[in-house]
């Protein structure tokens, strides 16, 4: 059944305990910001450390360093994936949930050398990993693995097909889930929605794995193809069966079409009416391929140049589902699970619901969830300090202007004042310290309504001019939150 909270803030906390790790720095420039995050986790894998350290970001030319700028590094990778392009990863999201965009590929284009993967298990390495698994009980003992076992390829290893788009759509994928993972073992929040029916597909057994050997000159390896069902009725089947297993399939594809693509599950159901009332669907000009960018993925054999008809839209239904759903992100799924392995066993998150993995756990709480923003919440983790008291009507303006602002800016202020654009699962009151709101003087004679509020993230500090009204510290702070982003000048 689903998960209750008091047991996911357990194993969180379990994770916490493990707070005196050793630290590894890493200094990056913000652009490009995903090859730039690739590097990170080259350097993180390559070393070798007896437990896994906590990994923390700085940024060249900026002096900021500690959690503000490493939660900051997680959102800019985050918000760099949703921005992606070349190539598209993922289709229009609904309600913000990512489900990646399907592509035609050939496994037998991705390099080997993004395929190598540690001697030895290195999964759930050292205090992270086991705080995660062993002591959640989500693991045999004994899980734990020396990281100094990882070899990394060098740079004169880089193999040609690392140009192709196989290896480019692979690569942003097992860099995905290293970074969920590392997110996860280091209380990381990290500002991406991956879609339920994606997780489900990454965890669930359901999803019968095949495994297809693609040899290589000078390299192997193998990638499972997800289908819970096989391609080619028994030939030994009576015809009504395979018709029944048919249309059984078809229902599931698009049952998760629905919660993928709701715009495209309505247009198949338009195409299903109008069907149903004798109308020619050629008229559509809809193709027998997948919705989407280059490259085309062709359903059939020429089928960019084939229109969907009345007698073939089933055939249709059927193949675009499988595409969508399963043959067409076998290797983005592949990937995934390989880049999260190399931090985390997946078998720790066995004991969460798709839905909260996708909603809560890595995300953090949603900006709409109203309870974290009351001014009954703020005043009991908010605290006010070094010139302010509870009573100071600054800080109670603050309080007030907080509880009023909208979602798209409760997000702002989260990055802003924390790093991170979405709070933990427990609100205000799970930030470690508690957001501290401080006295901001004014140089005299400069009135303090012409200032700014100001940030130290590493200590959730929240630097407050004396604002002389509650319209002054609204106009004030959102002005601070919209252009206050995108650096770390001072520490």
């Amino acid at each position: 059944g689903r998960m209750s909270r008091k047991r996911q803030k357990d194993i969180l906390n379990q994770i916490k305990e493990h707070t005196t790790l050793p630290r590894q720095k890493v200094r990056i420039g913000r652009t490009p910001i995903i090859e730039n995050a690739w590097k990170v986790f080259e350097c993180v894998r390559s070393q070798r450390h007896r437990v896994e350290p906590v990994l923390e970001v700085e940024y060249y030319n900026e002096s900021g360093s500690g959690l503000g700028p490493t939660l900051e590094f997680y959102a800019l990778v985050a918000q760099a994936f949703k921005d992606s392009t070349s190539p598209r990863l993922f289709l229009e999201p609904p309600n913000g949930l990512l489900f990646p965009q399907a592509y035609h590929v050939d496994f037998q284009k991705v390099a080997p050398t993004l395929l190598a993967k540690p001697k030895k298990d290195t999964r759930a390495n050292g205090p992270a990993g086991s705080a995660f698994a062993s002591r959640s009980g989500l693991l045999r003992a004994g899980r734990a693995h020396n990281s100094s076992e990882w070899t990394a390829p060098e740079r004169d290893e880089r193999h040609p097909l690392e140009r192709t788009f196989e290896s480019k759509l692979y690569k942003h994928f097992k860099l995905l889930g290293m970074l969920v993972a590392k997110s996860l073992t280091d209380q990381r929040l990290m500002d991406l929605r991956l879609h339920p029916v994606f997780w489900r597909l990454v965890l669930s057994d359901a999803a019968r794995e095949v495994d297809v050997k693609r040899q290589r000159p000078g390299g192997g390896g193998h990638f499972p193809i997800l289908c819970p069902f096989t391609d080619e009725p028994n030939k030994d089947e009576e015809e009504d069966e395979k018709k029944g297993m048919e249309a059984r399939v078809t229902l599931s594809y698009e049952a998760d079409i629905m919660q993928v693509s709701p715009s495209f599950y309505n247009q198949l159901q338009k195409m299903k009416e109008m069907k149903a009332q004798g109308f020619d669907l050629e008229q559509l000009c809809v193709i027998f391929t997948v919705p989407g960018p280059e490259p085309l993925y062709e359903l059939r054999d020429g089928g960019r140049d084939m229109v969907v008809t009345r007698d073939t839209l089933d055939e249709y239904l059927q193949l675009v589902g499988r595409a969508m759903l399963y043959s067409g992100i076998a290797l983005q799924v592949h990937a995934f699970r390989e880049g999260f392995e190399l931090f985390l066993p997946l078998e720790a998150l066995l004991s969460f619901q798709p839905v909260e993995l996708a909603t809560q756990l890595i995300a953090g709480g949603d900006a709409a969830d109203n309870q974290y923003w009351t001014l009954d919440h703020l005043k009991t983790y908010i605290k006010p300090a070094h010139g302010y008291q509870r009573d100071s009507a600054p800080f109670r303006y603050l309080l007030e202007v907080l509880s009023e602002l909208s979602p798209k800016e409760r997000r702002l202020f989260c990055q802003f004042a924390t790093g991170a654009p979405a709070l933990p699962l427990e609100g205000f009151g799970a930030l470690k310290p508690l957001l501290t709101v401080v006295v901001k003087e004014t140089p005299s004679p400069q009135s303090p309504d012409r200032n700014l509020p100001s940030v130290m993230t590493c200590t959730n500090y929240l630097k407050l001019p004396r604002f002389t009204s509650k319209d002054v510290m609204r106009e004030r702070l959102l002005v601070a939150i919209n252009e206050g982003q995108g650096s770390f000048l001072l520490s």
